[in-house]
């Protein structure tokens, strides 16, 4: 075999081994993205885990982890286009040319909504919402609204969320949602004073009710 027929070799050698840890340090970051820290249902004591799609996930490693587009123009562009069904939330079903129900069920399986007609909690039927931001914003029925359900606990979460504790402040992630984090940047009044207390963060999986709750009247 002629050098250059050994030099090719090489080369072809040492891609395949580069692709190999590539694939292998991506199986590792979608498998470890796609399998959060399982939870427990503080009222019926069982875990759970969020549902997270394939594809998201793959989508949120290449774009955010690994950075692969950078954060210039092309990557602004990508970003613009993954979000683009986005634009129409606010839009009827009726005036895209969508069913309802079809629709709010498409996004129930995609992220582990119970479809459970025992389990459905929410005021209205699936058919029954105009848009994917009425469905996205739901209530529940009035027999499981937060109000008629607070049962005997001393602390009353404002939301339906996973909650992870912090010994302290210093503790928290410093990047959460792709953004950098610091309680100085969030608007908390001496903030300073809170720093070694101890606190909790609560996020709310796409699949969960996207509402509120204070305890306490007000206008």
């Amino acid at each position: 075999m002629s050098m250059k027929g050994n030099l090719g070799a090489i080369v072809a050698s040492s891609l395949a081994v580069s692709a190999g840890l590539l694939l292998r340090k991506l199986y590792k970051d979608v498998t470890l993205l796609r399998n959060p820290k399982p939870y427990v249902d503080m009222e019926t004591k069982k875990e759970y885990q969020e549902t997270r799609p394939l594809d998201d996930v793959i989508f949120h490693v290449l774009l955010f982890k690994w950075r692969v587009l950078g954060d210039g123009w092309l990557f602004q562009l990508v970003l613009k286009r993954l979000n683009s069904s986005f634009q129409t939330w606010d839009v009827p079903f009726a005036e895209l040319g969508q069913d309802a129900e079809t629709e709010v069920l498409k996004f129930c399986k995609r992220w582990g909504v119970s479809v459970d007609s025992e389990n459905w909690l929410w005021s209205k039927e699936p058919k029954e919402y105009e848009t994917m931001n009425e469905w996205f914003c739901r209530r529940f029925a009035t027999e499981h609204s937060p109000e008629r359900n607070l049962g005997s606990a001393s602390v009353v979460m404002p939301a339906t969320a996973t909650v992870t504790w912090f010994q302290n402040v210093t503790e928290m992630p410093r990047i959460l949602k792709n953004d950098r984090f610091t309680i100085a940047g969030v608007g908390i009044p001496d903030y300073e004073e809170y720093m070694s207390h101890s606190c909790a963060l609560l996020y709310l999986e796409p699949a969960d009710y996207h509402c509120f709750h204070m305890p306490m009247a007000g206008k």
